[in-house]
């Protein structure tokens, strides 16, 4: 009951400025104290002791608890998940839901170039039906993770998923900070991207391999800091190398990438003109820091 009182307290403190109920990678409304690097070590010493405690996510501390999941798991994309921090669930939605994307998206004027390469809506206004596909589709991923959450009534009330459509004209990128390489979160998350019209301009890239979070992650953690620079050189080198390998998915029509963002990733910078579409599913308010505990 103690460590419980004083886990809440440490969270209530730590939660001060935070952009949502999950747990932050710094302090956005403070980032000087995020740059302080023992005071980030405090923060992820003590988040790490917490989520370590959290049963789904001990495979991403443990091997021998991955070995677990492994021989458990029934499901192929959960196992991905665990295996390699990214699944691709292919022939994801309905044709309805498809079709409806593709609707709003031609309402979007794309005729020029904007300052900031995007058009974005709140998708649970505009297409709730669509909403509660995605749901449905990711509904193992929520048995293995989230077992004790009612999530119909927390996506009712918390969740987030903004439809993005990212385009660019002249082929120049005036998008910044989703273009440089950053980790979401230093504890375990579940995010998905879903690509009704598949993505071959502008992909979502990732580091694919073991996702297990070790010392150099921490360090890595510890040492990041946000790039506010669209400058190719400095987005390159954003890059941590931590054994993992660098991967483009280009995915094929109704695609949906599910993944731990612990781990670094981005959209690929612009090169040449083009289009991208992506329905972007966090779970950041759907799932809160207090659920870790």
């Amino acid at each position: 009951m103690l460590k419980k009182i004083i886990h809440r307290l440490f969270i209530f403190v730590d939660s001060i400025g935070a952009y949502d109920r999950y747990v932050p990678m710094g302090f956005p409304k403070y980032r000087f104290l995020t740059n302080r690097s023992f005071i980030q070590k405090l923060r992820i010493k003590m988040w790490t002791r917490i989520a370590k405690d959290y049963q789904p996510f001990k495979p991403f501390y443990s091997k021998e608890a991955r070995e677990t999941v492994f021989k458990i798991e029934k499901n192929t994309h959960v196992l991905d998940y665990y295996k390699n921090g990214t699944a691709v669930i292919e022939n994801a939605l309905s044709k309805n839901s498809v079709e409806a994307i593709n609707n709003i998206v031609r309402s979007f004027d794309l005729s020029r170039d904007t300052e900031s390469n995007y058009y974005q809506c709140d998708l649970k206004k505009v297409a709730p039906d669509v909403c509660r596909d995605i749901i449905h589709t990711l509904q193992p991923f929520y048995k293995t993770l989230f077992p004790h959450i009612d999530i119909d009534e927390r996506f009712d009330r918390f969740g987030t998923v903004q439809l993005r459509v990212d385009f660019s004209v002249s082929g120049k990128d005036f998008g910044i900070a989703t273009a440089n390489w950053h980790p979401d979160r230093f504890v375990p998350t579940l995010n998905a991207i879903w690509f009704p019209s598949g993505a071959d301009w502008g992909e979502f890239e990732k580091d694919v391999g073991d996702p297990i979070i070790n010392d150099d992650d921490i360090e890595s953690y510890i040492n990041y800091r946000d790039l506010n620079s669209g400058d190719g050189e400095l987005r390159d080198f954003a890059y941590a190398n931590l054994g993992r390998k660098k991967k483009k998915f280009t995915v094929e029509p109704n695609s949906l990438v599910v993944g731990t963002h612990h781990i670094q990733h981005r959209r690929s910078p612009f090169d040449k003109p083009g289009m991208r579409v992506g329905v972007f599913i966090d779970h950041y308010n759907i799932f809160s820091r207090y659920d870790l505990l």
